[in-house]
């Protein structure tokens, strides 16, 4: 069976732009990601469809967090 027909897969690889599923800063654990990585940082969301790039000022890096997959 062709994967782009199967209704399963086309709605798990799927990204609603209304609702995406890439976490958030406020997400708990992307914050002790960040406290973890670099405790001093102001975390800055850079955006993303669907990974969250996060601005860590304090060590002029960017963490990139990827959405849960299935």
């Amino acid at each position: 069976m062709d994967p782009q027909q199967h209704p399963r897969l086309l709605m798990w690889i799927q990204d609603n732009p209304s609702d995406p599923d890439r976490p958030s800063l406020n997400n708990p654990d992307v914050q002790r990601l960040v406290a973890a990585i670099s405790p001093d940082s102001c975390a800055t969301d850079l955006g993303g469809t669907m990974s969250l790039n996060v601005k860590l000022d304090a060590d002029e890096s960017v963490l990139r967090v990827h959405q849960p997959f299935v």
